[in-house]
C-alpha cells in the first residue's frame, strides 16, 4: 500500500500520450506475441496458469539495462517454480546478438523489434529497463521500472499486494491523463479532489491540484490556498514549500514581494536543521533572471544555512559562498569578499575551491573598481 500511495501523482508526468490501448491493472492479458526467441522456449500464459509471469523489457546500449540483468537473475533464483521470466529485447535479433551480455539471463530471451509487447502493458514507450507482472490468473498486476520490481514482486508473492488499490490508482492516472489531454480542467480537478478524499494526507495530490489551478486554470490564489491548507498540517513538507515558492514567482513581483519573503522565512525556519537544502535553494534562486526572486528571501535562506552549517566545513563553505553572492547582489562587495574568503578556507583543496577562488578574485576586483570609479568621478 505504501508503494501505491507514493506513486499516486503519476498523472503529473503523464498529461498526454495515453492512448487507451494498453491493458489496465486488473485486466486480463492476451496471449504473448513477440518476435524470434534468442534463448529458450516461448513463454506462453496458457502454459503458466498458476504461476506469476514477469516480462522484463531491455535493449542494448543501455547501461541501466546491463546493470538490471543481475537483479533479474536474483529474482529468478529467489522464486524458482513460482514465477516464469521472459527477457524481451525491444530490438532486432541481430542487434541484440551484438550485446553478448544477453546470454547472462537465466531465463528465455526474446526479440520484439516492433514493440508489440510493451504496447500491451504501457500506454507509451517506457524508460528501460521496465517490467510487467502478470498474475497466476492471467491478469495484469503491476508495471513499472525494474528498480521497483523486487518490492512489488515480494508483496505479490507474500500475498500483501492490494490489487484493488493498484487498479484504482491505475484508473485514476488514466482518467487524469485523459482529462488533461482534452484540456478538460474542471473534470481533472473533480477527479483529483475525489482522490484526495480517499488520501487526504497524500501531499503529491495537493501539489497536483495546486499546479493545475495555477498553471492550467490561471488561478494562482486558489492554488496557494490549497498549499497553505496542506502546509497547516504538514509544515515540514518541503515539496509543499517549494511548490508555493514556484507559484509565488508567477505573481506580480511588487505585489507579491512581502508574501515571497515570508515564504522564504518559513522555509528557513522549518528547515534550519538542513543547511545544505537551504543553501541549495538560495543558490538556485540567485541563478534565476533578475526580478523573478527576492534578494531578501534568498538572504534569509542563505543566512540560515550559514548559521547552521558551522560544524561541517563543506556545507559551511557552500552556505558562505551563497550568502556572499547575496551580499554582492545587494551592493555589499566588502561583506561578500569576507564571506567568500571563509568559503575558500572551508573548501580546502577540493574542486569547489577553484570556483570559490575565482569568485573571491571577482569580488576583490569589484571592490577595487568601485574605489577607482569614485576617485575618477571626484576629479
Amino acid at each position: 500500500m505504501t508503494r501505491i500511495r507514493r506513486n499516486a501523482a503519476l498523472f503529473l508526468l503523464l498529461f498526454c500520450g495515453l492512448g487507451g490501448l494498453a491493458a489496465g491493472i486488473g485486466d486480463a492479458v492476451p496471449e504473448l506475441e513477440h518476435g524470434p526467441m534468442l534463448k529458450g522456449e516461448r513463454v506462453r500464459l496458457a502454459d503458466n496458469r498458476g504461476k506469476i509471469v514477469v516480462l522484463h523489457f531491455w535493449k542494448t546500449a543501455c547501461p541501466p539495462c546491463a546493470q538490471a540483468m543481475a537483479q533479474i537473475n536474483e529474482l529468478i533464483d529467489k522464486y524458482p517454480g513460482r514465477a516464469a521470466f521472459l527477457a524481451v529485447g525491444v530490438e532486432l535479433p541481430d542487434q541484440l546478438r551484438k550485446e553478448p551480455r544477453w546470454k547472462q539471463f537465466r531465463c528465455p530471451v526474446a526479440s520484439d523489434a516492433l514493440r508489440q509487447l510493451p504496447e500491451v502493458f504501457f500506454a507509451r514507450p517506457p524508460r528501460l529497463p521496465a517490467d510487467a507482472v502478470i498474475g497466476a490468473d492471467g491478469k495484469l498486476l503491476w508495471t513499472g521500472p525494474t528498480g521497483e520490481l523486487a518490492g512489488a514482486l515480494g508483496e505479490i508473492m507474500d500475498g500483501k499486494y492490494d490489487l484493488a488499490a493498484a487498479a484504482a490508482l491505475d484508473r485514476f492516472n488514466r482518467d487524469m491523463t485523459d482529462a488533461m489531454t482534452h484540456r478538460d480542467f474542471d473534470r481533472a480537478l473533480s477527479i483529483l479532489r475525489e482522490r484526495r478524499k480517499a488520501f487526504p494526507d497524500d501531499l503529491e495530490l495537493a501539489i497536483g491540484e495546486a499546479n493545475i489551478l495555477a498553471g492550467s486554470c490561471r488561478k494562482p490564489e486558489e492554488a496557494l490556498a490549497v498549499l497553505d491548507r496542506a502546509l497547516a498540517g504538514h509544515p515540514k513538507a518541503f515539496p509543499l514549500h517549494h511548490a508555493k515558492l514556484r507559484i509565488l514567482r508567477t505573481l506580480d513581483p511588487a505585489a507579491a514581494r512581502t508574501r515571497r519573503i515570508a515564504a522564504c522565512e518559513a522555509v528557513a525556519r522549518e528547515f534550519r536543521d538542513r543547511p545544505a537544502l537551504l543553501a541549495q535553494l538560495a543558490a538556485g534562486m540567485l541563478k534565476q533572471p533578475a526580478g523573478s526572486f527576492d534578494l531578501i528571501g534568498a538572504w534569509h535562506l542563505a543566512h540560515a544555512a550559514y548559521r547552521a552549517a558551522a560544524r561541517d566545513p563543506r556545507e559551511h563553505g557552500r552556505a558562505a559562498a551563497t550568502l556572499a553572492r547575496c551580499y554582492y547582489y545587494m551592493g555589499m562587495a566588502d561583506r561578500a569578499m569576507l564571506l567568500q574568503t571563509e568559503a575558500l578556507e572551508a573548501f580546502g583543496k577540493s574542486r569547489e575551491a577553484e570556483r570559490a577562488a575565482r569568485d573571491l578574485a571577482f569580488y576583490r576586483e569589484a571592490l577595487s573598481a568601485a574605489d577607482e570609479v569614485r576617485k575618477l568621478e571626484a576629479k
